[in-house]
């Protein structure tokens, strides 16, 4: 009897990983088992820029050719970035007006097949920086600008941004902006800076 329970057990399991081989369904098993998700499990891992956009508004003397540089120019941190990698770089602190701020970028790769990259935000807190959760954005890196309207912020609050690419053999290379600012503090980037 046992051996039996056993083999129609391992039979339906292996009838349900046809079902999803063959019907390329991507079925959420907690759903499938009747297992409850709260809404914030269910919430996407990132914000997907959409295309369009102005170009990143860089304030006279501006160092394009710097390794990460960022600086804020009215309600707009501007930065830049060349050759940002899987380590990526991080702005200093600023403050939004409001509870969102929109990140606008363009930035290329030189590989041939990633074509993603991310912009985080961390929060200022007593012990240093707190990861906030669905404030990451992700870019596209083909040369058009991309934009994205980051929700949910605490005004007044001090936040951070965290710009990477997903490679360790590859960079990309480009420029952002992130608009709906009362302050911002400077970004120090020292000559041969990874």
């Amino acid at each position: 009897m046992k051996r039996n329970f056993r083999r129609s057990l391992a039979l339906s399991l292996a009838a349900l990983f046809c079902l999803f081989c063959l019907t390329g369904c991507t079925l959420d098993l907690r759903k499938l088992l009747g297992v409850s998700t709260s809404d914030e499990e269910e919430e996407a891992p990132f914000i997907v820029a959409q295309q369009g956009g102005s170009d990143v508004p860089y304030p006279e003397g501006f160092d394009l050719t710097a390794k990460f540089a960022a600086q804020i120019s009215g309600d707009t941190m501007c930065i830049a970035f060349n050759g940002l990698g899987i380590a990526g770089r991080d702005t200093g602190y600023f403050s939004p007006s409001g509870s969102s701020v929109t990140l606008t970028a363009a930035a290329t790769t030189d590989s041939e097949r990633l074509f993603t990259y991310k912009a985080a935000l961390w929060k200022k807190t007593d012990q240093g920086a707190e990861y906030v959760q669905g404030a990451t954005v992700e870019f596209t890196a083909d040369g058009e600008l991309y934009t994205a309207e980051v929700p949910g912020l605490e005004p007044g609050a001090q936040y951070k941004l965290t710009i990477s690419y997903d490679s360790g053999s590859y960079t990309i290379t480009g420029g952002m902006s992130v608009t709906g600012l009362t302050s911002a503090e400077p970004v120090d980037d020292p000559a041969g800076a990874a």
